[in-house]
């Protein structure tokens, strides 16, 4: 089993993301290059290293150096513009998993085959008109978030380059259990430490029971879905008992700080999208 395209990427990625702490601008363009690099291969080695680059230096909460005018500058760093549309690393991505499924598509249909009918590509495709036209309209309005018709058109697409992805069963099951489980294992504890919170962390959440069930249901050795479980127990305790906890049920003047600078920020930077 070849990981060593897939270490080498992601170390690549974590250069990138340090980088954005100083040179946020430059470090954007690296990782939107990065993105695009990792994603067009479609091999599951790449997918530590995409995570990875899907958040930002703003998604750090580090003390008295994340006070919001530094982090809402850091965020806003964190794009490019090209012809009035802004780019962030997750757009690229979205772009990228869509332009991949279309070669796919055109270039290798029976990847899909036998396993979903292409009916629902075609409805997939049908989407991108009405999505289009919605952007053009709301920009044209100036409408918040104009962007989002077709940011989630395309990001269905992932659900067909997942398939892309099990072409290759053994490889991708290797790296959930040594690399991405790790990987979001971490990014969970430092989550519920307060040091770090991004709206990928759905995603991260939703990996847990997904990964443990599919495990159990393909009768994983159990030294295999033991990992499974342990990110499975971290994403319910986080999204059910710490989630909840620190920034809902808890009264403003009894939030830790950091939870309350967090809660405040996040409101900022959703505003600036």
């Amino acid at each position: 089993m070849r990981l060593r395209d897939g270490d080498i990427a992601t170390v690549v990625a974590i250069l990138a993301q340090l980088l954005e702490f100083g040179l946020p601008y430059p470090a954007t363009i690296l990782k939107i290059i990065l993105t695009v690099l990792f994603t067009i291969p479609g091999r599951s080695v790449f997918l530590p290293a995409l995570l990875i680059c899907q958040f930002f230096a703003s998604d750090f909460l580090l003390g008295d150096v994340s006070t919001y005018e530094y982090l809402l500058e850091r965020h806003e760093a964190a794009r490019v513009t090209i012809l009035g549309f802004p780019l962030t690393t997750n757009y690229v991505f979205a772009v990228a998993v869509t332009l991949r499924v279309f070669h796919e598509v055109i270039s290798r249909p029976e990847t899909f085959r036998g396993i979903i009918s292409t009916g629902w590509l075609w409805a997939w495709v049908s989407c991108f008109g009405p999505a289009l036209l919605a952007v053009l309209i709301g920009k044209t309005e100036g409408r918040f978030s104009w962007t989002a018709p077709i940011r989630d058109v395309m990001m269905v697409g992932c659900l067909f380059y997942g398939m892309i992805l099990a072409r290759n069963k053994t490889e991708t099951i290797a790296i959930i259990i040594h690399r991405l489980i790790p990987l979001t294992i971490g990014m969970l504890s430092l989550a519920m430490i307060g040091y770090f919170y991004s709206r990928g962390m759905y995603l991260v959440t939703a990996l847990g029971p997904a990964f443990f069930l599919t495990g159990r249901t393909l009768g994983q050795r159990s030294q295999r879905w033991t990992k499974y479980a342990i990110l499975f127990g971290l994403s319910l305790a986080y999204a059910f008992a710490f989630y909840p906890t620190a920034y809902a049920m808890l009264p403003h003047c009894c939030i830790p700080p950091r939870a309350t600078h967090l809660h405040s920020l996040r409101s900022g930077l959703l505003q600036s999208l």
